[in-house]
């Protein structure tokens, strides 16, 4: 029967012949000697048969066609005079630098342990347990921790945060200079290590196959040329943001093993496969009684560090903004996390913030002026396994909120935009090109919050009431607006909740349209042709870091929690973190409200919420608490 049921879960595995047959051959004389190796042998089954298919599916995709050639800068600069370009935008602004950089950008906020058999002194008891596990994995009596994840906008898009949890240890930024581990059990959690910088400030981090990818903000001193004077010496000091990637596989332990830096200050960044992209923004410094100089590349290039080993970016990697009166760089860069290198680097002169990531394509976008209106710079760079390519710019009408604005899907790109006096829905090819609009949406209201779910995108404006549009986009050329829901308050966050619901998170307003406090709705979205809000709830409380960052809000349909934190202002106790539950019947229902902090000032920005099994963790900028979800009672402080 045990063979049986091994040969059954090979033909699932689809393996080689030979492999199946050596698995197999290898229980048939000595099935409980044998069985530590068992389990072994059908993981590389396993990985035998996804490294089979992985090839063959990749060798069938074209690359090419997400790798379109460069869009050539409309002037057609050689790089000499590309280079004359900048130096003479950086001169001519040189002031309004200095101001921008001194004053404006000063306030940035900042495995597997197997068996030896032969050294072990009770082999007996190793096998039977080996033999133990096996028999629970096939017969699905042990199950992987259920673990939440950072809120993302994009499956396997990963984004960066301050709390991370791979379902066994909880990575918390502690303070600027410190990253603390703790092994994750209940109310025996405890802290085994930490991780230190010395010489920058965490910014966040990734977890990423036992290694974590530490974002921070670090000085360097950079030699630029012989001159003693004060100017001089005081310019060779440059922010850069650096790359730091540690071992974390002995938690006790951790192992930094590689750094990266690259010029300027943290901007934003995104994980495909174990490649980090990374977006900084650098201002070349303003220098009092000189001109920059043409072959000074380190004063007015983006510069790289390998380690310590000095690189300069070559001028075929910077492109031209359509704004040239921002002399900056927004320098995007993506490293080999697995393998320790910087694969790509390319810039734009002018800023373009880094705005939404899919698998195969990053969408930098701007807002600027033209002729009086408000218009939003949009750049696609291709991706392939870490090779950045600009493959497209266009300008649009209409200002882009945030990332969730935006959306792509089968070969075109989606969005959402906020325009002088209404919203408008565009749908682009994927030179962005316009393929098809509808304008002039909701006259008058401010665009609040947009979610793309599949063929149907909702979004939320608002005046005095908070009408909810549904479209549907199925056809790119032909998109609709099926239902629009209007009801007092707006939700400033929108999220999927399972089939046919959507979650919003935003304001209850009162007849003139001012904000009284914080509300829960859920919205049942089963029929586009007619959304209703099934249930509200009426939280109180004057702002929550939601608004300004997704991945404050923890949400899981399958464990039935919603939970946040939330800031009163004119309350001795500030800030709570709420925990609330979701029945269709009863609507919302608070499970917990833990203070955070007794102070006026206290802002949540370090507050985060992740779940490991039956216990909610809580981070704050103090401690990490934790919660059993099955009485809803905090059974721990660290």
């Amino acid at each position: 029967m045990f063979r049986d049921k091994l040969k059954s879960d090979l033909n699932k595995l689809t393996p080689s012949e030979q492999v199946k047959a050596a698995v197999l051959e290898s229980i048939e004389e000595k099935p409980k000697a044998k069985i530590f190796n068992l389990k072994f042998a059908s993981v590389i089954a396993a990985c035998l048969a996804v490294v089979l298919l992985l090839t063959t599916f990749t060798d069938r995709i074209n690359f090419d066609f997400f790798s379109n050639d460069c869009v050539k800068d409309p002037a057609h600069y050689t790089d000499k005079q590309k280079c004359e370009k900048i130096v003479e935008s950086i001169n001519q602004y040189a002031g309004e630098f200095y101001y921008l950089y001194e004053k404006g950008n000063s306030s940035y906020i900042s495995g597997n342990s197997y068996y030896d058999t032969n050294s072990s002194s009770s082999i007996k008891s190793t096998i039977k347990a080996a033999y133990s596990t096996y028999k629970a994995v096939v017969s699905n009596e042990s199950k992987k921790p259920e673990f939440s994840e950072t809120n993302t906008q994009v499956s396997n898009v990963d984004e960066d945060d301050i709390a991370k949890t791979d379902g066994k240890h909880i990575f918390r930024l502690r303070s600027k200079n410190r990253i603390i581990i703790y092994k994750a059990d209940g109310e025996n959690t405890i802290n085994v290590s930490s991780i230190i910088i010395e010489d920058g400030k965490f910014k966040s981090f990734y977890l990423s196959n036992n290694k974590l990818i530490a974002i921070s903000k670090v000085q360097r001193q950079v030699e630029l040329n012989e001159c003693d004077c004060e100017t001089c010496n005081e310019e060779e000091n440059k922010t850069f943001t650096r790359v730091s990637i540690y071992d974390v596989e002995n938690v006790e332990k951790p192992k930094l093993e590689k750094t990266f830096d690259q010029s300027g200050s943290y901007e934003n960044s995104r994980m495909v496969d174990d490649v980090l992209y990374l977006t900084s923004l650098s201002y070349p410094r303003y220098i009092e009684y000189r001109q920059v100089k043409i072959e000074e590349e380190k004063r007015y290039l983006p510069l790289f560090y390998d380690d310590n080993d000095l690189e300069i970016q070559d001028i075929n990697s910077v492109y031209l903004s359509n704004d040239m009166s921002r002399n900056n760089y927004t320098l995007l860069c993506s490293y080999d996390t697995t393998n320790f290198k910087r694969i790509d680097d390319v810039s734009i002169f002018g800023r373009a913030e880094m705005g939404y990531v899919s698998l195969n394509n990053i969408y930098c976008a701007e807002s600027v002026y033209k002729n009086g209106n408000r218009m939003t710079d949009i750049t696609r760079f291709s991706l392939n396994k870490g090779i950045i390519k600009k493959s497209a710019n266009e300008l649009i009408n209409g200002y882009i909120i945030n990332q969730f604005s935006m959306d792509e899907k089968d070969g075109y790109l989606r969005l959402v935009s906020e325009t002088s006096n209404a919203s408008q829905l565009c749908i682009l090819d994927m030179d962005l090109k316009l393929v098809s609009k509808i304008g002039q949406i909701a006259k008058g209201e401010n665009l609040k919050s947009v979610r793309f779910i599949d063929d149907y995108v909702y979004f939320v404006t608002f005046k005095n009431v908070d009408p909810l549009f549904c479209a549907d986009i199925s056809d790119p050329k032909n998109p609709k607006i099926l239902s629009k829901l209007k009801i007092p308050g707006f939700s400033e966050y929108l999220h999927p909740y399972g089939e046919g619901k959507l979650l919003g998170f935003g304001y209850e307003t009162n007849k003139r349209g001012w904000e009284i406090g914080l509300k829960l709705s859920m919205f049942d979205i089963s029929n586009p042709k007619a959304v209703t809000e099934q249930m509200k709830r009426y939280v109180g409380c004057d702002y929550s870091e939601v608004f300004d960052n997704h991945k404050a809000i923890l949400v899981s349909k399958e464990k039935n929690l919603i939970c946040f934190s939330a800031e009163n202002y004119d309350r001795k106790n500030s800030a709570s973190y709420y925990v609330y539950s979701y029945d269709e019947n009863k609507g919302f229902t608070q499970e917990l409200k833990l203070i955070l902090r007794t102070s006026y000032y206290y802002q949540t920005r370090a507050v985060r919420g992740l779940y490991i099994d039956n216990y909610l963790y809580i981070t704050t900028s103090k401690k990490l608490n934790v919660v059993d979800l099955n009485t809803f009672k905090v059974v721990k402080e660290i």
